[in-house]
């Protein structure tokens, strides 16, 4: 069944898109001419489109394969948060949210598909905020730098971000190092961190887990 085979490879699917989505907005950048009508407000709001696409579909995957299954499975649907299930200390309050008869389920998909994409869009938000004023103040971006910069933060997801920064600043280096040998001074950062993003897609989860952040971020 076309269904169950989308639920067992999502993650790799949501992998090859966004994989194709980053070389998109790559060739957007490098060659405008051959996605001139597709621009980076388009591009921006089709990134948080496929985030919360991602966790509507993961969200009702989980609920159909608990609703289908055996009734030991469909108890999850109809069961309150135990008090004995952990919750940050910060978000203890939010405890008699879960209170309620579809209160495991909404704690489950909350933790395990939803907190990740409220991260990323909470850490690339404010680091959006900082370049804008920065631009605002130093100019220092190319018209829309800011917005591509969070394209590439979108992209890469969370934890991903955090593998995307140090690559995109060594990509940025690189590049800065060749430019100023052959003579040129000032180097675009938005490029370095384009370039970056499938980098930090493909390798993130080996560089993380190798490191042992992954497991220091999971919820």
């Amino acid at each position: 069944m076309l269904f169950n085979f989308i639920i067992t490879n999502l993650n790799f699917i949501a992998f090859i898109v966004w994989i194709i989505f980053s070389f998109i907005v790559l060739a957007r950048f490098i060659h405008p001419n051959l996605v001139k009508n597709i621009s980076y407000s388009i591009l921006l709001a089709v990134a948080f489109f496929l985030h919360i696409f991602y966790g509507a579909f993961e969200t009702f995957a989980q609920y159909f394969v608990w609703a289908t299954g055996s009734a030991e499975m469909q108890i999850f649907l109809s069961t309150p948060l135990p008090p004995e299930a952990p919750l940050p200390a910060m978000l203890q309050w939010a405890r008699i949210y879960f209170d309620h008869p579809f209160g495991y389920f909404s704690y489950y998909v909350l933790g395990r598909f939803w907190i990740n994409i409220l991260i990323l869009f909470l850490v690339a938000g404010f680091l959006y905020v900082i370049l804008k004023v920065w631009n605002f103040y130093r100019g220092r971006f190319i018209p829309k730098g800011p917005e591509i910069m969070l394209i590439s933060f979108l992209i890469s997801g969370w934890p991903g971000l955090l593998v995307l920064l140090p690559v995109g600043l060594i990509f940025w280096v690189v590049f800065f190092i060749y430019s100023y040998i052959h003579g040129r001074y000032r180097v675009l950062i938005e490029p370095a961190f384009l370039f970056a993003t499938p980098v930090a897609l493909i390798f993130s989860n080996y560089i993380l887990s190798s490191l042992h952040i992954a497991q220091l971020l999971s919820v």
